[in-house]
């Protein structure tokens, strides 16, 4: 229905030809009727909230996405002394995929301002760097379209051919090692509860000098592993980043590794709820 244009809640309407045609076979969909026909428009209603504020953040975060790609292209355009697209060629587009490869990765500033960044010396994930290539290929497809590129679509993906980039497989804990990590996070805190206890109870011997109460590192290791999240991302997320109403987690671009938005959904784990 949303694809076909369809803005309001319909599924809801369907009830009661439903209970027309099933209603014989199934008594108790009449009497249910009125229940039915509430929990599908509210589930409709919320589904839709959530479907129009995914797709406008996949919207912004795709345009931004392409802007960042464009600026790069724009940056050695001007280093190469590009001054129009119709100047490109196979021979200049292999120069824009090596300029690609030498952009540095950014990293969060140590000690900065939140969402401030810094230049490494490190290279950019060759992930990154063929999504670059790629979408600038897009762009300049579109203009070949529009007739102000003299290059076919084959010289574009010639020129802008991606990177070899071999997929890591990444580790993943078996249950026996998740299980083994709770106990050790639970021996930890308990031992440290006893040296802190210990420590506060000798204290009121001398002159008296109470220890900081201590926080327990159980439920930092569950929220990181329930979540997904980087450490550095869970340290930064904020009450006003989790909407229980739409029963997701929504982390702004400034405190991701990658800079993009990420929804993390209650429904994958329905444990962070508590």
């Amino acid at each position: 229905a949303h694809i076909m244009g369809c803005k309001d809640p319909l599924m809801w309407r369907l009830v009661p030809a439903l209970v027309q045609a099933m209603g014989q076979a199934f008594p108790e969909l009449a009497r249910a009727e009125p229940l039915i026909v509430e929990t599908l428009r509210l589930e409709e209603t919320r589904f839709k909230q959530m479907l129009d504020r995914g797709l406008r953040l996949l919207a912004e975060e795709t345009r931004e996405s392409y802007q960042r790609s464009c600026n790069h292209f724009i940056e050695w355009a001007k280093q190469e002394n590009v001054q129009t697209v119709r100047e490109l060629t196979t021979e200049r587009l292999a120069d824009l995929r090596l300029y690609i490869a030498s952009v540095p990765l950014l990293k969060r500033r140590l000690g900065g301002k939140r969402g401030e960044m810094e230049q490494s010396t490190e290279p950019r994930a060759k992930r990154t760097q063929n999504k670059d290539l790629a979408q600038i290929g897009t762009v300049l497809n579109n203009l070949r379209s529009r007739k102000y590129i003299r290059l076919s679509s084959d010289d574009i993906s010639d020129g802008l051919k991606p990177f070899d980039a071999p997929v890591k497989k990444k580790p993943f804990l078996p249950p026996k090692k998740l299980a083994a990590v709770m106990l050790a996070c639970v021996k930890h805190d308990c031992a440290r509860f006893q040296w802190t206890r210990a420590q506060n109870k000798a204290g009121r011997k001398a002159p008296y000098r109470p220890q900081p109460r201590y926080q327990p590192l159980l439920p930092v290791v569950l929220f990181l592993l329930l979540s997904g999240m980087r450490l550095e991302e869970a340290l930064l997320v904020e009450w006003d980043h989790i909407d229980e109403e739409l029963d997701h987690i929504s982390l702004p671009p400034e405190i991701t590794k990658n800079g993009h938005f990420r929804d993390i959904t209650f429904r994958v784990t329905p444990m962070l709820r508590r």
